[in-house]
């Protein structure tokens, strides 16, 4: 895939969640609230109040974002190692005998770019295995100097972190967000929040991609 198409891709992608969000305000869930049937059939699901419900449709928007970038990432980390391979040379990888027959036997002559694809892969999952690593090593290797909305990127990196494995520290953690925003006075995510975070993720990769077409010069 080339550089521009995977950038295109997570915009739209990131796209999809301007309406989703707004499934969050009082229209849409008073029409929830009016029609259980339509929506949740017959089953006995009790709709949370307005509030809660909000709180869900926000969560699960940072859920699909994080997703959404954590691809995009990875992609571009797989992309500027394959075009300078020799930032591999320290990772110590390996590839066993079994690996490169079976590359030549199914690929012959025209092995080597498959063999260089399955390092690329393992040093990938070795240095940006999850989305924080995958974020450092692409504002590492394409030197971005852009501290604050690498900032508020990783708060809510956290932020997701704690939504799924650590319910605990939700309120916590979205303080910090509000904090980074410098929102510090409001007490809970807002749609407003959310494009805030959407806006920074989008200077970033149009960072991203820019420093990244260099590569092909290098």
């Amino acid at each position: 895939m080339e550089l521009t198409e995977f950038e295109d891709r997570f915009i739209k992608q990131l796209n999809t969640l301007i309406p989703f969000i707004q499934l969050g305000n009082r229209e849409v869930f008073g029409l929830l609230r009016k029609n259980p049937d339509i929506y949740f059939g017959e089953s006995d699901y009790t709709l949370c109040d307005q509030s809660a419900f909000h709180q869900i449709v926000i969560e699960s928007s940072i859920m699909l974002a994080y997703s959404y970038f954590e691809a995009f990432l990875k992609d571009l980390a797989q992309y500027i190692t394959m075009k300078n391979p020799g930032i591999m040379n320290d990772a110590g990888l390996q590839m066993n005998c079994s690996e490169i027959l079976g590359v030549y036997s199914k690929h012959g002559q025209n092995g080597f770019p498959h063999l260089l694809t399955g390092l690329v892969n393992k040093y990938i999952d070795k240095r940006a295995d999850r989305c924080s690593n995958a974020l450092d090593f692409c504002v590492d290797k394409l030197n971005i100097q852009d501290a604050h909305n690498i900032r508020i990127i990783k708060a809510m990196i956290d932020l997701r972190h704690a939504i799924v494995h650590n319910p605990s520290e939700k309120q916590e953690k979205q303080r910090e967000v509000l904090r980074v925003l410098k929102n510090g006075n409001d007490r809970i995510l807002t749609e407003t929040h959310l494009n805030s975070c959407g806006a920074a993720v989008r200077q970033l990769v149009s960072q991203f991609i820019n420093q990244a077409q260099h590569l092909n010069h290098a």
